[in-house]
């Protein structure tokens, strides 16, 4: 599943083919320290608000934050344990994890602890239909303390996964290695009508649908490696699913995701992830795809679900315009606080197959030094459709670095009840919007623009997709337009910036938190 949200071609003059004269350099110190401004702001907001949760920006669990499951009987598993002498005690562990699978004693919680070592998967590590009827119980896989637990995937069939979890709940995978699996493979594939699944302080890394160099610059739709792929397939929701705090990187995977979340799912939570070196998409909440296998179409797709707080960068596919962050499809989605940079495109809302995407909300985040656009809303597909979108108080700094496709900082494609506001936008070169297709009900205003290579007078914001215009000079874009009515140019993102101060100020001030 590849970003289709690609833009109409117009014509560019970057400011990085000319020399960079003493003003270009003024300006961009300039504008770096404001930024590190804003994003300092946006820290302490977000800090302040977070209270008493785990969720960190993005890294592994360690013991202090894992939960300690002391309501749980413990059984360990090492490398060098035996399935047929040992007991599953730390000092007779058993030797695979499949075979500590199938003795959890029923009605238990059950935490089975992996010991250092390297454990080769001849098969999946299914966990299905988990725990038994009218049981609560919890299941928890982890690496045992700081002891690097690493599953080799090397083994795997095609189309396996290398952990399979089906109509099962009260599953935690946590603490793990993922690694060294090669083809059209899954690393942890979630399905059926599983609940309270949560993969949480994994290192999921170095998986390649194929390692042929040539063939990886080429995929084709059939060309699918998914190292943390959730789907619901079944009539009954999925629900509670939460990728938390892991690393994913270094990854080929075709034109699948490092995470992908799709089909139906009704309340899931992608936070404090650290995802990069990917050769497409790094993380996307989806849903109106048929493959799922779903009757019923008007349960296909994810909602009610946040995208916070994860860092993801390098996600650059060969064939497509690859986001750091993608919304496709699915609906009531509030993408948060993350940093996507160094991507094709930071963000993007949007549905590539019939169906809609909508009521996605994208705020506090920072979109920074993608090769195309920070932002992209809309869809190209003839039979979908994007709305119900807000952007709010995000920043979007140093995109476009590529000027190949054109379009500028932000795209907008068919949508409609778009709002982008309070929003600080900074463009390497004159493009700063542009909106390819007609959009009912677009909003834009109280936003802060600054061009690093022309002034107010020559910024380009392109209308080409509504009335057939590009309107050189801002006030002229304004008037032609009736957009952006309260917002600025050029003036160093001061508003923005104060914005956010009173925002800390009012945190300290009230709502129970004292800044002590």
């Amino acid at each position: 599943m590849l970003n289709g949200n690609v833009w109409c071609a117009s014509p560019s003059h970057s400011a990085c083919e000319e020399s960079e004269p003493e003003k270009y350099k003024n300006s961009m110190r300039s504008m770096k320290s404001i930024r590190l401004q804003v994003m300092l702001a946006f820290s302490i907001i977000f800090l302040l608000s977070c209270g008493d949760e785990k969720i960190t920006m993005h890294g592994n669990v360690t013991s202090s934050d894992r939960q300690t499951h002391a309501d749980a009987m413990q059984f360990y598993v090492s490398a060098s344990g035996n399935d047929t002498s040992g007991d599953g005690t730390i000092s007779r562990p058993w030797r695979t994890i499949s075979h500590a699978v199938g003795l959890v004693p029923s009605g238990q919680n059950v935490v089975l602890n992996l010991r250092d070592g390297t454990y080769v998967l001849d098969n999946t590590l299914s966990i299905e239909n988990l725990p038994a009827a009218g049981s609560d119980s919890k299941l928890v896989i982890t690496g045992y303390g700081e002891e690097a637990a690493i599953l080799d995937g090397s083994q795997i069939t095609e189309f396996a996964a290398m952990i399979s979890i089906r109509n099962s709940k009260n599953i935690t995978i946590e603490n793990l290695q993922l690694t060294n699996l090669v083809g059209n493979k899954s690393g942890v594939h979630v399905t059926g009508d599983s609940a309270n699944i949560t993969i949480s302080g994994n290192k999921i890394h170095d998986m390649h649908w194929t390692t042929d160099t040539n063939a990886a610059n080429t995929p084709q739709p059939t060309d699918n490696l998914n190292p943390v792929v959730i789907v619901g397939d079944s009539h009954s929701p999925m629900r509670n699913v939460s990728v938390l705090n892991n690393k994913v990187y270094n990854l080929t995977t075709g034109y699948s995701e490092a995470i992908k979340i799709t089909g139906n799912i009704d309340g899931f939570l992608v936070a404090g992830n650290e995802v990069y070196d990917i050769s497409n998409i790094g993380i996307v909440a989806a849903g109106n795809y048929d493959w799922v296998g779903l009757k019923d179409k008007h349960l296909n797709h994810a909602r009610n679900g946040v995208i916070r707080n994860n860092e993801v960068y390098r996600c650059v596919s060969p064939v497509a315009a690859s986001a750091g962050i993608y919304v496709d499809g699915a609906r009531e989605v509030s993408v948060k606080n993350n940093f996507s940079h160094h991507n094709t495109v930071g963000f993007s809302v949007g549905a590539e197959q019939p169906g809609e995407a909508s009521a996605i909300v994208l705020s506090g985040n920072v979109s920074a030094d993608n090769t195309q656009a920070g932002l992209v809303v809309g869809t190209i597909s003839p039979d979908s459709m994007v709305s119900d979108v807000t952007v709010n108080a995000n920043e979007l700094r140093g995109n476009y670095t590529n000027p190949v496709w054109g379009g500028g900082p932000i795209i907008i494609n068919k949508s409609k009840n778009v709002s982008i506001a309070d929003n600080s936008v900074s463009s390497i070169s004159e493009y700063m919007v542009t909106v390819n297709a007609a959009s009912d009900s677009l909003q834009l205003d109280s936003n802060s623009y600054v061009s690093a290579s022309v002034d107010a007078d020559q910024a380009v914001f392109s209308w080409l997709g509504v009335n057939n215009q590009n309107f050189t000079g801002f006030d002229n874009y304004r008037a032609g337009t009736g957009q952006d009515s309260q917002s600025t140019f050029n003036d160093d993102n001061q508003s923005l910036f104060g914005s956010l101060i009173k925002s800390v100020k009012s945190i300290f001030s009230g709502s129970g938190k004292s800044g002590k």
